[in-house]
């Protein structure tokens, strides 16, 4: 995620200076809009992060994850922390993506720092908190429900929902 985060961050900050004055004189939208826009974009971003970071990654939200949904009780420790590290990296590139939508939309190129702050912060904040989720997955139990490893059969007379309107019907 450190990589494509540089790289963005490298290839927006080397968009040529035309381009950058051909977005901020396109007339999409007026001088306050931008402005506007600017500024809800920071806000979602960080109100994106602050639910993640308060809510989605907390031990009991886990717990209750667990205990509550078949798919992630059957998961194994390492995979079901793969799997929250990978939505915390995933959470951390959609906020480069409302930097790239920033640039975008209002030409404002410097305040595309902004959102690379949050992202790095972002990174730094749910590595801490996925830490905290995997000592305290440790000292749990390995779930003993595991996912059916068969395959399903089709029983006599199936025919499948998109060709049911296709076979004659007796």
């Amino acid at each position: 995620m450190a990589v494509v985060v540089a790289l963005i961050t490298i290839a927006v900050f080397r968009l040529p200076d035309s381009l950058i004055e051909q977005l901020e004189n396109s007339e999409l939208l007026s001088l306050s809009a931008r402005g506007w826009a600017f500024r809800l974009l920071c806000l979602f971003s960080v109100a994106q992060a602050v639910y993640v970071g308060l809510i989605v990654f907390r031990i009991d939200r886990v717990k209750k994850a667990r205990e509550d949904d078949p798919k992630v009780k059957s998961m194994s420790k390492p995979r079901f922390m793969t799997s929250l590290a990978r939505n915390a990296a995933t959470i951390s590139l959609l906020t480069i993506a409302y930097g790239l939508a920033a640039v975008g939309f209002t030409g404002f190129r410097a305040g595309f720092w902004f959102f690379f702050a949050l992202a790095l912060l972002q990174g730094v904040w749910y590595f801490r908190e996925l830490g905290q989720i995997a000592r305290w997955l440790d000292f749990q139990p390995e779930t003993s429900i595991q996912a059916s490893g068969g395959t399903w059969e089709p029983g006599p007379g199936y025919c499948p929902p998109l060709a049911r309107g296709l076979s004659p019907q007796p």
